[in-house]
């Protein structure tokens, strides 16, 4: 097994589902294949997933389907792996989950698989890190690595002492204001930039977009920084602008940086996602790669990061 992951979250599954499909498209190695899966809605009913190959993306019609999932654990790698698959990943009703890498399901001398061993000892003292560590070092030969959390959110991740000597492994822990994520993987490459990818995805800001609608008669006009100023309905009326060469006889490029502050009549309405891709000639508007307006003026879409 490569990837492991546990997180919760406001509709955290949808998120970490698209973070890994996404990766499941770029990244190389043992990724895309098995999956098995448990998902908590918002009544923390849990909700079992698996598939020998295909990865999360074979799964992402299902997943959508639950509606403000609070809690997930996966563990996947490349496809078809011995049934049955949920021996994988342990788990309970209550949200604790154990996941990890390599081979979390393989048999400690009490016969007992390590992964259960760990839920058991979450189940009775929640994620205590002191604790789960004596009990990995306990198995330091065992080829294995772990991710949890437990049912009040808390997380844990470490591997036996046998991977250490890998060269290919990544993990990464993370805790926001709104949800939290830990993930462990091996033979996954890029590995650094595939843990971060999918760790940047879930735990990003949800950003509320507005839209608002540059023309090619919009007003510039030369200013000490830049701002954009849209009516009531979203079209820019004025674009105040700190580059010079938007004045020239001819001028080729965006026409203000991603994160220039857009004002409506009640006051700061946001800042632009995006950049436009404009001809300017003498301080107007030639050419924008975009449809024609009802008036037949050119005009543009852009996103707008909406201030709170």
């Amino acid at each position: 097994m490569t990837i492991g992951i546990v997180a919760d979250g406001p509709n955290i599954a949808l998120k970490v589902v698209d973070a890994l499909s996404r990766a499941e498209q770029f990244a190389g190695g043992a990724i895309g294949g098995f999956v098995t899966m448990v998902v908590f809605d918002e009544h923390n009913q849990p909700h079992y997933f698996d598939t020998q190959n295909g990865g999360v993306t074979a799964l992402q019609g299902r997943v959508a389907e639950l509606q403000g999932s609070q809690r997930i654990g996966l563990i996947s790698s490349g496809a078809w792996r011995p049934e049955p698959l949920s021996r994988f990943l342990a788990w309970d009703e209550q949200g604790n989950i154990v996941s990890g890498h390599r081979f979390p399901q393989l048999l400690i001398s009490s016969g007992e698989a390590l992964n259960q061993r760990l839920l058991s000892e979450i189940q009775d003292r929640g994620i205590n890190a002191e604790q789960l560590d004596g009990l990995l070092a306990e198995h330091p030969d065992l080829d294995a690595g772990f991710v949890a959390i437990d049912k009040l959110g808390g997380l844990y991740q470490q591997d036996c002492a046998m991977l250490s000597e890998r060269d290919d492994t990544a993990a990464g822990l993370v805790c926001t204001k709104t949800c939290s994520i830990a993930l462990t993987m091996n033979s996954i490459a890029p590995a650094e930039l595939v843990k971060d990818f999918i760790i940047g995805s879930v735990t990003r800001p949800e950003q509320e977009l507005g839209a608002i609608c540059l023309n090619s008669d919009t007003e510039l006009r030369v200013a000490p920084s830049n701002k954009l100023f849209v009516d009531a309905a979203g079209q820019v009326i004025r674009a105040e602008l700190n580059d010079q060469r938007c004045f020239a006889p001819y001028y080729e490029g965006s026409l203000f940086l991603k994160g220039t502050k857009v004002y409506n009549p009640q006051g700061l309405y946001g800042m632009t996602a995006d950049e436009p891709y404009v001809v300017c000639t003498h301080g107007r508007i030639s050419f924008l790669c975009v449809e024609q307006g009802k008036d037949g003026a050119e005009q543009l879409s852009l996103n707008c990061e909406v201030v709170a």
